[in-house]
């Protein structure tokens, strides 16, 4: 559920564990190798301890004497001198020596099998054999041992054959431990696709001052949809946070196209995206090296810019045509005055160029006169003169008095352009074609309704039409069909408004844009605020 929580180990930490472990196989098998390779031979020194403490418990006249406590210490001294032993004693059942001499101290306790035979115990120290053996003597009344613990030197040639064991077992280690270094090296030959370490280093810079060099996006993603890379571009387009890597699409990104388009869910290239102001292009491409897969590339364009300088061309384009249509409707009517003229009507060359110049200029002092905000007044004369260019009738069914400083001229240029856009193409060659815009003033918020005399849209596709990329028009001129919806939806959805598709006669498009008034003071408001001005001037 969490896993795009968990970190992957780092490079470091993997090499401090692979060095660990190595160094611990390489103890490990020189430790191994040693104690198995050293067995010295001490079979000739328990067989000698046992033969002495055997002669020692069955001489009988050995035996009478150590029932003479007196006697015990000069006869302890005495096996000492004979046996060349490092220690003596008599050891009673218990296990306490009655009498020891040497390393044996009398009331030592002293480890005694529980058989009534003799043992022999050996143990190798450095380069010496101890050998510790007790036996039974023959007077069994008493249940008393002797015991005796004899130290033989390691001959020098096995002291010379441990030194051989001890380097074999080094060399052992080094071969495991360089088998393992070059088992490791060929993992991290794998891991880097046959790259040495400075090609690597090389090629990461390289891919770094590229990767984060260009303006479009580019991510990485996994099988499992969750983010491997991502360069500085897609990171700003997308509003990435900064940790982002192994984390899902579908947490850091909202549902909708975009997140389809990343993920693959649409298919084909060159995928159009309207997200939040800007318009993106995403290609989703599989990735795999040397047989290996890598995941998927996502490339992502950002042709915002592009895409409005082609629509401000296609604009200037219609906006010729529609001069062009001017001029040339100019031209004849200067033909007919002069005509007029020629013909000595001159009444009526008179009446005709003024009721061209009161009917040209009607439409101009209207919209100067109820909206007053330039930009939306000359937008609006621009789109007027395109639609008698194409034949169609533009309507000013109601108006509301803009600010000349409108802080959201721009975002309301977006939305009636577009509208007015669709309305017109909608009802081009349609008889007796009609646009209508009406402007409407409900508090703070500006209400944007066009219809259109066109055949309307059907209602199976009234969320269709702001999906990005959806369009029913014909796609030419390099202009990209299928955004002008998707932006004013975009919009509308950044002011918190609401935009809406009805059928009247054609296509009705009513957009709510809250916040674009000031909100409207009480009446006595205003007179408190007069009265606090008339104060400030006394």
């Amino acid at each position: 559920m969490d896993r795009y929580r968990q970190s992957r180990m780092t490079m470091k930490r993997r090499l401090a564990l692979i060095q660990t472990a190595i160094l611990l196989v390489v103890i490990l098998t020189g430790v191994v190798w040693f104690r198995g390779s050293i067995k010295p031979n001490t079979s000739r020194y328990t067989m000698a301890a046992e033969l002495a403490v055997r002669a020692l418990a069955t001489d009988s006249s050995l035996v009478k004497l150590t029932h003479n406590h007196k006697q015990l210490p000069s006869l302890m001294t005495t096996i000492l001198a004979a046996t060349n032993a490092a220690g003596a004693a008599i050891v009673n059942n218990n296990g306490v020596a009655l009498d020891g001499a040497g390393d044996f101290k009398t009331g030592e306790l002293i480890s005694v099998p529980s058989s009534t035979k003799a043992s022999v115990l050996s143990q190798t120290v450095g380069s010496e054999v101890i050998v510790s053996a007790t036996a039974p003597l023959v007077d069994t009344v008493s249940h008393d041992r002797i015991a005796l613990k004899l130290v033989y030197r390691i001959p020098r040639s096995e002291t010379i054959m441990l030194v051989v064991h001890l380097l074999e077992a080094l060399v052992v280690a080094m071969a495991v431990g360089l088998f393992l270094s070059w088992g490791v090296g060929r993992w991290i030959r794998n891991q880097t696709f046959g790259l040495e370490l400075d090609e690597l280093k090389e090629l990461i810079q390289e891919q770094e001052a590229m990767f984060h060099g260009i303006r479009e996006g580019v991510i990485g993603l996994d099988d499992d949809g969750r983010f491997q890379f991502a360069n500085s571009g897609a990171v700003h387009l997308l509003d990435l946070p900064q940790r982002h890597l192994r984390r899902p699409v579908r947490v850091l990104i909202p549902d909708g196209r975009l997140q389809a388009a990343i993920l693959g869910e649409i298919k084909g290239r060159d995928t159009v995206v309207v997200h939040k102001d800007r318009i993106l292009v995403v290609n989703r491409r599989y990735v795999e090296a040397h047989g290996k897969p890598l995941g998927y590339v996502v490339t992502i364009n950002d042709r915002t810019e592009s895409e409005a300088l082609l629509r401000e061309i296609d604009g200037m384009l219609g906006l010729t045509e529609a001069l062009r249509a001017q001029a040339h409707d100019f031209s004849n009517r200067m033909h007919t005055v002069v005509g007029l003229i020629e013909m000595g009507a001159t009444r009526e060359a008179i009446e005709f160029a003024t009721d061209l110049t009161l009917r040209d200029t009607q439409l101009m002092d209207r919209l100067t006169s109820d909206i007053a905000n330039p930009i939306i007044v000359a937008l609006l004369l621009a789109k007027s003169a395109v639609a008698a260019e194409r034949n169609v009738e533009f309507r000013l069914g109601g108006a509301v008095l803009l600010p000349t400083e409108l802080p959201h001229a721009n975002d309301l240029v977006t939305v009636v352009g577009n509208l007015l856009d669709n309305a017109i193409e909608a009802t081009q060659g349609v008889p007796n074609a009609w646009v209508t815009l009406r402007l409407q003033r409900h508090q703070t918020e500006l209400v944007v309704e066009v219809s259109d005399s066109g055949p309307g849209v059907l209602i199976e596709e009234r969320e269709a039409i702001f999906v990005d990329g959806f369009t029913t028009k014909k796609v030419g001129g390099g202009l990209r069909r299928g955004l002008g919806l998707a932006m004013v939806r975009q919009l509308v959805e950044r002011y918190h408004g609401d935009v809406e598709v009805t059928q009247e006669v054609g296509a009705c498009f009513r957009v709510t844009l809250p916040g674009i008034f000031e909100p409207e003071m009480e009446e006595p408001e205003m007179e408190e605020m007069a009265a606090h001005a008339q104060n400030s001037e006394r």
